[in-house]
């Protein structure tokens, strides 16, 4: 049997990684690259620091599991990170969403459904550890 230490300590690493990455790519940790347009908020913190360690564990059940891998879990884990991204971003700094919707189309429509992105984040990467548990 293997030791699971070391797939802990991916985890670990990869949560504060991805913490850190995104918290700065959506300057929701103050830097001097990414200027916020919106203000943060309390769930914005709480989607992000969730997204952060969710997406650890599934990094390392994934590495632990090696040969077991589901698709089901990967395309789970994949589009609740997406997701996450999307709930806890700028909106209005999102030149995607712009270009798609227009300033007004993203505070009109989308804006109102961040956080339930954030629910359906949260749901896609806990079906995706726990599709990756059950293998």
């Amino acid at each position: 049997m293997k030791s699971a230490n070391k797939y802990w300590l991916i985890g670990i690493i990869v949560s504060i990684a991805a913490f850190s990455f995104f918290g700065i790519i959506t300057a929701m940790i103050k830097n001097a690259f990414f200027i916020r347009m919106t203000p943060v908020n309390f769930w914005d913190w709480v989607i992000l620091a969730i997204t952060s360690v969710l997406i650890g564990v599934y990094v390392g059940l994934y590495y632990y599991k090696k040969k077991q891998q589901s698709t089901k879990a990967v395309c789970a884990a994949t589009s609740g990170g997406i997701l996450g991204f999307l709930t806890f971003g700028c909106a209005i700094c999102n030149k995607i969403l712009i270009a798609i919707l227009g300033f007004v189309g993203v505070t009109t429509y989308f804006m109102p459904i961040q956080p339930y992105f954030g629910l359906v984040s949260v749901g896609l990467l806990g079906y995706g550890i726990y599709d990756m548990r059950k293998k």
